[in-house]
Formats: structure tokens, sequence, C-alpha cells
């Protein structure tokens, strides 16, 4: 038996009747019918393009024949080519007598598509004189409206299409009726009524991409952050393949960046810039999501990588100079601000950088004059009044610093960088009580940026110890802490202690030393220890002779011990050994050469015969400095363990991991006594106990 199915078109039997038709058409181009039927045949067919081809033919001979400008007009506009069909379908309208709704309808989309909508208004009104319980028309002269500016009137058709529509669960067009809805309400202002007509499309259409990602946005812009990322991911779930997906990534990223979660930010951004390897907004993201990692040299490739795709970012500039400035390079950062600078005398953001950088290189004159001309300004510049606050606290002008910031505050200016530099300035001018109640205030804000709210904690800390209250002090201590990013691996540090200690050895130092004898400068003096040690007034005290230049904490030996290895090298006593004993003699002579280069750069060339580095950390590479600079100076800064340890958790370190929670901060001391202890056997090391 013959299975029966569906009629398949014989294409001999089209061949035939398209060529009887272009045969009538020759015989008679001034004829319409040839022309209508053989482009209905072309469409029946599925071939719009020649079918559009053929109209356009007849209506070079008859440009004014309303059946051929409807066909067209309709086919153009099912093609997605608004523009083409608007005047084949205006053209139709004026030749129809009683225009069909068919035509109206068509009209009326396309000259939407068009942004046309003062016409489509007139359209769409005319069209529901004749059908006036057509929800869809409703919903569009909505949208004409709402473009025109009458958004009440434009909500009224939206209310008027959904009490015409029935709303089944699988009602697609209420679901973007309600969609549109909430669109208008967003416009005039009503959030809770917009949320709620974007969650009712998405139960009518839980796949509508339009509702999922306008639901997003409003709770973006209403603050509602937990509900926006999850808004969002639900989108890119349920559409991955859209071309937003990128930039909600981003937008995830930097919601969880900004709420102090940057764990969870990471795989967003990385997952943005590989489905967008030119996404700008990632590496923006990225490298600020890096800095506040304390990883400050990554963070600077991510900026350079933005500005390789477009270098006039202004902003991306300015987070490049705070990247090199957190790297510990103070002089590039300030002279890479000088340049923001040269180009743009009015770039009060760059002018606040140099000051940064120059106080920081302990230049406190400069920085103020800096912040005065940004004052002058911009007056209102609360970063700039707080930068010039911490300017006078470094000088010791305390009283000067708290008369700064005390009209802001009776104002009641609440700002968390004004708010932390108050806290200090009452800190320094034993007004301990005063600014608690304040700092309450300022700390409620659920806004406040969690590096400010740390900061804050921190000085809070500082005001309940001063006033006898331990209980109080020590949760701030506990809460500012826990909002610092905890990436302190003590594994991996107990692991690299064991290779250090077990690789550098007398006899490794013998063995290195036969190879190259190492730099003959005597200029560097190695300050090292715990932080909080005394490795700031040591320098202090050195770098007051005239002969010394105190160059602060730098990162460059740092970076020497990690270009010395390869990033696969496994971190063991052995493979460390014998790596280092395997590297040429240049690659030490070079190593030695960039960090006097850098002492020289530090120090603005001057003709000093020592220069300070007073990075406490370096105690790690004691070692190495002896391979390289046999005669630099070593001092070892010591202090009692207990106060050494609840000094670092108690103080703001913004960039030191281990002091974030008691375990790791005792760990660390741990693993810093055993280097000590190993030093102190090496013969001829030179080591000056302070």
């Amino acid at each position: 038996m013959k299975k029966l199915g569906k009629a398949k078109p014989n294409p001999d039997s089209f061949q035939a009747r398209a060529d009887a038709l272009q045969a009538a058409i020759r015989a008679q181009p001034g004829e319409p019918a040839g022309y209508l039927e053989l482009g209905a045949l072309l469409e029946a067919s599925r071939q719009p393009e020649i079918a559009l081809q053929i109209y356009a033919q007849g209506l070079s001979r008859l440009p004014d024949h309303g059946p051929l400008q409807l066909r067209a007009g309709l086919l153009a506009s099912a093609l997605g080519r608004f523009i083409q069909a608007l005047p084949l379908l205006e053209g139709a309208r004026r030749q129809a007598t009683v225009p069909g709704l068919t035509l109206l309808e068509a009209l009326s989309n396309v000259q939407i598509q068009c942004g046309r909508h003062a016409a489509a208004r007139d359209t769409l009104e005319a069209l529901l004189q004749a059908v006036p319980d057509h929800a869809l028309s409703h919903c569009r002269l909505a949208l004409a409206l709402q473009h025109c500016g009458e958004l009440n009137l434009a909500r009224e058709q939206y209310v008027l299409a959904l009490s015409l529509e029935p709303v089944p669960s699988t009602s697609a067009l209420a679901a973007q009726i309600y969609n549109n809805l909430g669109n208008l309400d967003r416009l005039l202002g009503a959030e809770a009524d917009a949320r709620s007509a974007y969650e009712q499309a998405l139960r009518l259409d839980p796949e509508l991409p339009e509702a999922r990602f306008n639901l997003g946005r409003l709770l973006d812009q209403a603050g509602y952050f937990e509900d926006v990322v999850a808004s969002y991911q639900l989108f890119i779930a349920t559409h991955p393949n859209h071309a937003e997906v990128p930039r909600l990534l981003v937008r995830i990223g930097e919601v969880l960046r900004y709420n102090n979660q940057l764990a969870r930010a990471l795989p967003y951004l990385e997952q943005a810039l590989r489905l967008d390897p030119n996404c700008l907004a990632a590496y923006n993201q990225l490298g600020l999501l890096l800095l506040e990692e304390n990883e400050p040299e990554k963070a600077r490739r991510c900026f350079e990588q933005a500005l390789s795709l477009k270098p006039d970012l202004k902003a991306t500039r300015l987070v490049l100079g705070a990247a090199i400035q957190a790297e510990g390079d103070l002089h590039a950062a300030e002279v890479h601000f000088r340049e923001l600078l040269a180009e743009d005398p009015e770039n009060i953001f760059a002018r606040m950088g140099i000051a940064s950088a120059a106080q920081q290189q302990g230049d406190a004159h400069t920085a103020e004059i800096l912040l005065d001309e940004v004052l002058a300004a911009r007056p209102e510049q609360l970063e700039a009044i707080a930068g010039k606050a911490q300017v006078l606290e470094k000088q010791r002008r305390f009283e000067e610093c708290y008369q700064l910031l005390k009209p802001l505050i009776d104002s009641g200016v609440q700002h968390g960088a004004i708010a932390e530099s108050y806290a200090l300035a009452c800190l320094r001018t034993k007004r301990y009580a005063e600014p608690l109640a304040y700092l309450d205030q300022v700390l409620a804000d659920p806004d406040l940026h969690f590096h400010q709210r740390r900061g804050i904690l921190f000085r809070l800390g500082d005001l309940h110890d001063k006033l006898k209250q331990p209980e109080k002090a020590f949760p701030c201590y506990v809460s500012a802490n826990a909002l610092k990013p905890q990436r302190f691996d003590p594994n991996y540090f107990v692991a690299e202690t064991d290779a250090i200690i077990g690789a550098f050895d007398a006899g490794l130092l013998a063995a290195l030393g036969e190879r190259w004898p190492g730099s003959d400068s005597h200029r560097p003096i190695l300050i090292v220890g715990m932080p909080r040690s005394g490795t700031t007034l040591t320098e202090q005290i050195l770098a007051s002779h005239p002969q010394v230049f105190g160059a602060g904490e730098l990162n460059q030996l740092s970076h020497c011990f990690k270009e010395l290895l390869p990033e696969d090298l496994a971190m063991t006593a052995d493979d460390l050994r014998e790596h280092l004993l395997s590297l040429p003699p240049a690659a030490y002579e070079r190593a030695a050469q960039t960090y006097l280069d850098h002492l020289t750069e530090i120090s603005g060339g001057q003709d000093c015969l020592r220069i300070t580095d007073k990075m406490p950390a370096n105690f790690r590479y004691l070692g190495l400095i002896k391979v390289l600079f046999p005669h630099a100076r070593l001092i070892h800064c010591s202090r009692h363990p207990l106060d050494v340890c609840l000094s670092c958790f108690t103080h703001d370190f913004r960039h030191l991991e281990f002091t974030n929670d008691l375990y790791s901060l005792g760990l660390y001391y741990q693993q810093y006594q055993r280097y000590m202890a190993h030093w102190r056997t090496i013969p001829d090391l030179g080591l000056f106990e302070a």
C-alpha cells in the first residue's frame, strides 16, 4: 500500500506556469495581473527576493497601482526592509478608497519601525475605528503615543489592550504588552509597577528576553544588587547567545566587585573577555578588581590592554597611574600623572594623582600645593579635601586638619573618605568621643563602598581603644579585617619558606659567589623585619644624614627574585638550588643593575652615598641580596611578637593579606622567625640587629 503524505510541488508545473506568466508580461507589460500572479507564485515557492523584483518591475510601469504597492510593501515589510516598505504602503493607502485592515496594520507597524510615530498614531486610530477590539493595534498605538511623549494616554492603551487580549498561560502577545507596560511605568517613575509588569510578563512567557533584560536593568538602577545579579544570571542562562551577554557579565562582575565579592566577580569578567576579547569594560573592571586584590602588575596589564584598543580613555589612563603607584613605582606613577596633566591642565584627577604619589614619596609640600590648586577650582571636591586632610596629618598639623573637616561634618556631609579623615583628625587631637555618633551614621549607609567602610571601622576601633573600651574596639578591628580580600595562602607561604631556606645555605652562596662576585655598589641599605617593627623610624633616622636618601618600601627585589625564576618552577629547595646554579652570571648582573637603576630613578638622580629600602618583607630575600650586593648594609628591626602582631592586626594594611586574621598573622610571624634564625647561621651575611 502506498504511504500517504503531503503532496510536493511539481517543479515542472511551477516552471511552466512561471514561463507562461513571463510571456504574458512581455506581451502586455502594462497589464498588472501578470506581475501580481507571478509575484504570488514566487512567494508561494519561497523565492521572496525574486518576487519583490517582479513587483518592482510592475511598479516601474504602473507606479500608482495600489494592489502592486500593497503586495510589494507587505513583502518588503516581511523581509525587514521597513524603509523600502514605507513609501509602498503609504502609496497603497492613498490609492485605496477604503483601506483594508491588512494594509493599515502593516503600515502602522512599518511607521513605528521607521520612527514615524505621529503618523503611526493616525494610522492606528483609523484602524481602531473599524476594529475597536483589536488588542495588538491598541498595543501599537500605546507604543506610538509613548514615543510622542503622551505617556499617560499610552498607559491607558496598554491597559485597554490587556483587557481585550485573553491572558492564557501561553499568551505571547499579553507577555509583550506587560513588558511594554513595564517600560512605560519605568519612564513614569513607577518602579514598583514596572517591576510587577515585568514579572507578570515573565510568568506568561519565561523565555521573553526583553522582559528578563528589562527587569534586570530596573533592579540594577534601583540598587537591588543581589536581585539584579540573579536576574542577569537567569537571562544569560536562558539566552547564552544574546548580543547583550558580554555586557551583562561585566555588569554582574562590577556589582559583585563593588560589594566586595571579588572571588565571585572574577569568573564573570573572565567569561566576558572569552566571549568578547575586545570588551573594554571587561578589561577595566578586571583591572579594578585586581587592584583591590593587591595584584597591581596584573591590573596594569588589563588597563594597558584596554588602552591598546582605545588609547584616549581618560578614566582608564587615570587608573593605570593608580596601578603603577600600587606597584610601588611612585616616581613612574608621578611621571604618568604629569603627562596626563600636561595634555589636559583642567584634569583635577591627574593633579590629585600627582599629589598622592608625591605624598607617598614624602613630598608633602608639593602634594599640598597641588591639592590647593584643585580646591581653588573645585572647592566642593570632597576627595581633594580628604586628600589635603591626609597631607596635613602627615605633616603633624593635626588641628588644621580638624578645622578643615569640621565645617563639612557640621553641615551634614556624609562621605566615606571625609569620615575616615575626620576620625583620624579627632584621634590626633584627642577628641576621642566626638566622632562616634557621626561614624555610626556613615557606617549605616548600605551603599558605602567596602574600602571606605573598612577604613572607618579601623578608625572607630582606634577611638574606642583610646577611650579604654577594648570590648568595642576589637570587634571593629575584626569587622574591618573581614572586609579585606582573603587571598593569603598559608600552605604556599610555608612551602616557599621551606624552599628558600633549604636552597640558600652557605654552600649555595659560596658557589654563586665563585661564578659572579656580585655588584661592587655600596649604595643599598636594606631595612627588614615584620611590619610595625620600626622600619619606618629606622629609615627616618638614617635619611636625616645628608648622604642618605630614604626610598621607602620598594617591591623591586621581589620582582628581581621572580624574574630570575621560571613561572613553572616547582617551589622546592632542590629545584630552586638547581635552577639558581644553572643561571649565567649575566642574569645576576642584570638583576643587580635593574635594582640599582631603580634606586637612582627613585632618588631623582641625587648623588648620595646610600639609599635605603625599607620593604619589611625583604627578609625573605637576604640570601639573594648577599649574592647581588655583597657590600649592601642589612638592618633587621625586631619587636616583641605580641606587640608587633597586635599592631599589624589593628592597622589598615590594604595590601598585606596575612594581617587579615589572627591565624594567618601568627603563621606568618612563625615563618619570619624561621627565616631570621636561618640567616643568622650564614657566615659573613653582615646582618645588623636593631
